[in-house]
């Protein structure tokens, strides 16, 4: 019985493991979409500038 219970328990924890890492990659993937969209380039450029600009 509690070899079962073991085997129960090490199948949810491996379960829970793999959508905490599909959760991850997920993330990981919308981070790069959005650090690598125009919109934020576009910011990025104008900020730089403006601090350049300040700098001066």
């Amino acid at each position: 019985m509690a070899t079962t219970n073991k085997l129960k328990i090490s199948w949810k924890n491996d379960l829970q493991k793999s959508v905490v890492e599909q959760d991850v990659l997920k993330l990981r993937n919308q981070l790069k979409t959005i650090q690598n969209s125009p919109e934020l380039k576009m910011e990025d450029y104008r900020l730089n500038t403006q601090l350049r600009e300040q700098k001066m």
